[in-house]
Protein backbone atom coordinates (compact mmCIF):
# COMPACT_ATOMS: atom_id res chain seq x y z
CA UNK A 1 0.00 0.00 0.00
CA UNK A 2 1.17 3.36 -0.76
CA UNK A 3 1.48 5.69 1.88
CA UNK A 4 -0.61 8.76 2.32
CA UNK A 5 1.07 12.23 2.07
CA UNK A 6 -0.55 15.47 4.05
CA UNK A 7 1.59 18.62 3.72
CA UNK A 8 1.55 22.11 5.83
CA UNK A 9 4.11 24.40 3.94
CA UNK A 10 7.65 22.77 3.98
CA UNK A 11 6.08 19.33 6.71
CA UNK A 12 5.18 16.40 5.39
CA UNK A 13 3.20 13.55 7.01
CA UNK A 14 4.08 10.17 5.32
CA UNK A 15 1.55 7.69 6.90
CA UNK A 16 0.64 4.35 6.42
CA UNK A 17 2.22 2.11 3.59
CA UNK A 18 5.50 2.43 1.89
CA UNK A 19 7.18 5.44 0.17
CA UNK A 20 7.79 4.13 -3.31
CA UNK A 21 11.35 4.62 -5.00
CA UNK A 22 12.28 8.04 -6.35
CA UNK A 23 8.90 9.41 -4.88
CA UNK A 24 10.17 12.72 -3.49
CA UNK A 25 13.38 12.52 -5.51
CA UNK A 26 14.81 16.22 -6.01
CA UNK A 27 11.67 17.61 -4.01
CA UNK A 28 13.33 21.01 -2.70
CA UNK A 29 9.83 22.03 -0.78
CA UNK A 30 10.69 19.18 2.07
CA UNK A 31 12.55 20.50 5.22
CA UNK A 32 10.61 18.31 7.28
CA UNK A 33 9.55 14.29 6.91
CA UNK A 34 7.87 12.52 9.98
CA UNK A 35 7.10 8.67 8.96
CA UNK A 36 3.84 7.10 10.80
CA UNK A 37 2.90 3.47 10.36
CA UNK A 38 5.85 3.48 7.27
CA UNK A 39 7.49 0.14 6.74
CA UNK A 40 9.54 0.81 4.00
CA UNK A 41 11.54 3.91 2.51
CA UNK A 42 12.35 2.63 -1.17
CA UNK A 43 14.77 3.54 -3.47
CA UNK A 44 16.11 7.29 -4.04
CA UNK A 45 12.43 8.01 -2.10
CA UNK A 46 14.22 11.58 -1.11
CA UNK A 47 17.37 11.69 -2.88
CA UNK A 48 18.82 15.30 -3.07
CA UNK A 49 16.54 16.76 -1.24
CA UNK A 50 17.85 19.93 -1.14
CA UNK A 51 16.44 21.81 1.97
CA UNK A 52 15.43 18.24 4.00
CA UNK A 53 16.76 19.13 7.39
CA UNK A 54 14.70 16.68 9.94
CA UNK A 55 13.96 13.14 9.43
CA UNK A 56 11.61 11.79 12.11
CA UNK A 57 10.61 7.80 12.12
CA UNK A 58 7.58 7.27 14.81
CA UNK A 59 7.29 3.59 14.65
CA UNK A 60 7.15 0.63 12.50
CA UNK A 61 9.51 1.47 9.70
CA UNK A 62 12.11 -1.58 9.13
CA UNK A 63 13.72 -0.54 5.92
CA UNK A 64 15.67 2.54 4.22
CA UNK A 65 16.24 1.40 0.67
CA UNK A 66 19.64 2.40 -0.68
CA UNK A 67 20.24 6.51 -1.92
CA UNK A 68 17.30 6.81 -0.03
CA UNK A 69 18.27 10.26 1.33
CA UNK A 70 21.49 10.56 -0.35
CA UNK A 71 22.68 14.37 -0.97
CA UNK A 72 20.03 16.04 1.27
CA UNK A 73 22.91 18.72 2.31
CA UNK A 74 21.17 20.25 4.58
CA UNK A 75 19.81 17.12 7.12
CA UNK A 76 20.98 17.51 10.50
CA UNK A 77 18.51 15.53 12.02
CA UNK A 78 17.36 11.97 12.43
CA UNK A 79 15.60 9.82 14.28
CA UNK A 80 14.75 6.71 14.06
CA UNK A 81 12.45 3.83 15.56
CA UNK A 82 13.77 0.65 17.27
CA UNK A 83 12.32 -1.27 14.91
CA UNK A 84 14.38 -0.27 11.81
CA UNK A 85 16.36 -3.49 10.69
CA UNK A 86 18.65 -2.36 7.31
CA UNK A 87 19.70 0.49 6.12
CA UNK A 88 20.57 0.32 2.29
CA UNK A 89 23.67 1.07 0.61
CA UNK A 90 24.89 5.07 0.17
CA UNK A 91 21.54 6.02 2.25
CA UNK A 92 22.95 8.59 3.76
CA UNK A 93 25.99 9.75 1.58
CA UNK A 94 26.67 12.70 1.27
CA UNK A 95 24.39 14.15 4.18
CA UNK A 96 27.06 16.84 5.25
CA UNK A 97 25.10 18.63 8.17
CA UNK A 98 24.34 15.20 9.50
CA UNK A 99 26.57 15.69 12.96
CA UNK A 100 25.11 12.82 15.26
CA UNK A 101 23.37 8.99 14.84
CA UNK A 102 21.83 7.08 16.98
CA UNK A 103 20.86 3.47 15.33
CA UNK A 104 19.26 1.15 17.95
CA UNK A 105 20.39 -2.48 18.74
CA UNK A 106 18.05 -4.39 16.53
CA UNK A 107 19.79 -2.94 13.27
CA UNK A 108 20.97 -6.05 11.64
CA UNK A 109 22.17 -4.55 8.19
CA UNK A 110 24.02 -0.81 7.12
CA UNK A 111 24.72 -1.17 3.48
CA UNK A 112 27.73 -0.42 2.43
CA UNK A 113 28.95 3.58 2.16
CA UNK A 114 25.62 4.12 4.02
CA UNK A 115 27.03 7.69 6.18
CA UNK A 116 29.63 7.97 2.98
CA UNK A 117 30.97 11.74 2.97
CA UNK A 118 29.14 12.35 5.91
CA UNK A 119 31.88 14.84 7.44
CA UNK A 120 30.14 16.52 10.15
CA UNK A 121 29.45 13.47 12.23
CA UNK A 122 31.33 13.35 15.31
CA UNK A 123 29.18 10.88 17.27
CA UNK A 124 27.66 7.22 16.36
CA UNK A 125 25.77 5.54 19.31
CA UNK A 126 24.00 2.12 19.32
CA UNK A 127 20.97 2.68 21.62
CA UNK A 128 18.25 -0.16 23.51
Amino acid sequence: MTATVNTTGSNYLIRDGIVANYKFSGNSIIENATFVNVSSLGFQSFYFCANLRIVIALDTLLSIGSQCFSNCPKLEQLTLPDTIQSIGDNSFSSCTSLTSIDLPLNLSSIGSQAFYSCSKINSATFSA
